[in-house]
């Protein structure tokens, strides 16, 4: 019972690793209440969508283009 919980331990110790480093830190992703994180202006890990909140067209659309 020890090895099988030690084997658990380590897969989730290794999920939660890859998952911060993969993840870039601890920006945020509005979108999905805080629980995704921005890569590449794509959010990840999210419980919703799996959308962003950025928007490549946005500067255009505020300058009136």
């Amino acid at each position: 019972m020890k090895i099988v919980k030690r084997i658990l331990f380590f897969i989730f110790t290794l999920i939660m690793l890859l998952c911060f480093v993969s993840c870039g830190g601890s920006n945020k992703c509005k979108v999905c209440n805080g629980s995704g994180y921005y890569q590449k202006k794509t959010c990840v890990f999210c419980s919703g969508s799996g959308k962003s909140d950025y928007d490549p067209y946005e500067h255009y659309r505020n300058i009136g283009v």
